[in-house]
């Protein structure tokens, strides 16, 4: 097996599926859906992401040369939709006998439970061997197929099976994938308008879908650019009405001080005043946590805390509630 956002799938990826030397499901990651409307409800990496970032990558695909930051880089890697991924995908399984199938997942822990399920109802026919991976990825897919003895079952909401890929499903560092073709490699040819060597780093038959690569980078960076174009109007609006704001937070809100600003207070207040319910989570639950961490970092940027300060909200809600 392997898992992938596959932005988009490359040769690399394929040589490596290869190297694994029998068949192979490949588990899509989606993507999360549509772009957000506005740069507080866009994460990379948790981290809400900067105006001046996103006008970097936007100027980025116009001349795709210099250096990005991890952030920056990380945003670059979403711009091809579901759809076109999957389209794509088709292409690559219907030429290649390794590839049985492709499958939509949400995320890697959807992944091995689905592949464990796979594996249950086809224990007869076949037995768990590789998950073929980049370095980049091996270390927490080894730790999470190893960890637990029984996975929830993917079709039977409470149901539990057993974890048949414990102890069998190895991973394997595709040499296709760290050394061969990259996704930046790839996305650099799409930015260039450079067909002939997309062309040659892509798998067989998805050539023909160069002019859909460059299309679909051009939405993206349109859409990019209406979050800075929203996050503009935003600023305006905030200078034009200061006053009328500040006068509101000092009688009604949370009263911001930059130099005795402290994230525990603050989440205590918005607890307290309702604005956020306490987590009632599972402690430790990463999931779970980090979606609340938002809920607290959004709660407390409305009521005027800067976004650096609101981001240390959301660290200090891993504090709080991230261990048993």
């Amino acid at each position: 097996m392997t898992i992938g956002r596959f932005q988009p799938f490359t040769q690399g990826h394929l040589n490596m599926i290869n190297e694994g030397d029998g068949p192979c499901i490949v588990y899509r990651i989606n993507s999360s859906g549509k772009m957000p409307e506005t740069l507080k409800g866009f994460k990379v990496g948790g981290r809400v992401i900067k105006a001046d970032s996103v006008k970097t990558v936007t100027n980025y695909i116009d001349n795709p040369e210099g250096d990005l930051s991890t952030q920056e880089k990380e945003l670059l890697k979403r711009p091809f939709t579901n759809e076109l991924i999957e389209k794509e995908l088709e292409i690559v399984k219907k030429n290649n006998k390794n590839i049985i199938d492709v499958i939509p997942v949400i995320n890697m822990f959807d992944a091995l439970i689905q592949f464990n399920k796979f594996m249950t109802d086809n224990a007869d026919q076949y037995e768990p061997q590789f998950l073929m991976c980049g370095d980049d990825r091996a270390d927490a897919y080894a730790e999470n197929i190893d960890k637990y003895d029984e996975l929830d079952d993917a079709w039977q909401s409470g149901k539990k099976i057993p974890n048949l890929l414990k102890g069998k499903l190895k991973v394997n560092i595709g040499k296709g994938r760290t050394e061969g073709v990259s996704g930046t490699d790839v996305r650099k040819a799409i930015l260039n308008k450079d067909k002939s060597t997309f062309e040659k780093i892509m798998p067989k038959g998805v050539g023909k879908m160069f002019d859909e690569f460059v299309e679909a980078f051009d939405k993206f960076k349109g859409q990019l650019q209406g979050l800075i174009n929203e996050n503009k109007e935003f600023k305006n609006y905030i200078n034009n009405n200061m006053k009328s704001i500040k006068e509101y937070l000092i009688k009604e809100g949370y009263h911001y001080n930059k130099n005795d600003f402290s994230p525990k207070d603050c989440l205590e207040w918005l607890i307290k005043n309702h604005k956020i319910e306490m987590y009632d989570g599972k402690i430790g639950d990463e999931d779970e946590l980090n979606e609340y961490a938002e809920q607290a970092q959004y709660a407390a940027e409305d009521e005027g805390v800067p976004t650096e300060d609101a981001e240390r909200v959301y660290d200090y809600c891993f504090v709080k509630f991230g261990n048993d």
